[in-house]
């Protein structure tokens, strides 16, 4: 979840608690300790709303910018290490490799907005749960024994 909020905030800029806990998927108390652990790191910073004084901010230390801009380049090492590892041809076909970054950006933008969206998320996971008990139960009937 750390490396979520930094990245949020790579992205996003500052941020209440309340967005990074919508991000994350975590209660405001829970989001809020994580950003307390990020601040005593050094990675994040609190700072007051400009237009609500009720309100704060959480952005990026120079230290968190830092540290995110160096997982991100882990990370894109990594990529292209498995890229060329599952298709040595994407390091020299540029138009194979700009048809798979383009392939990527679609899938990330989809994702990113299911992400947005934790009430759809929330909605989808408890018409999964009531799938599987149905299911549970369905399974039970026909073996005669009874679901508790």
């Amino acid at each position: 979840n750390e490396a979520d909020v930094l990245g949020e905030l790579l992205h996003q800029g500052d941020v209440t608690p309340t967005q990074i806990a919508a991000r994350t998927g975590l209660t405001a108390g829970s989001a809020t300790t994580l950003i307390d652990r990020l601040v005593s790191a050094g990675l994040v910073a609190r700072a007051a709303h400009p237009e609500d004084g009720r309100r704060i901010l959480v952005g990026l230390t120079p230290r968190g910018r830092s540290a995110i801009d160096t997982m991100f380049s882990l990370f894109a090492a990594d990529l292209e290490n498995a890229l060329s590892q599952a298709d040595p041809a994407l390091a020299t076909d540029s138009q194979r490799r700009d048809s798979l970054t383009e392939l990527l950006r679609a899938m990330a933008s989809s994702l990113r907005a299911r992400a947005a969206d934790p009430a759809r998320i929330q909605s989808s996971v408890r018409a999964a749960g009531r799938a599987g008990d149905r299911a549970a139960c369905d399974s039970s009937s026909t073996s005669g024994e009874r679901a508790d």
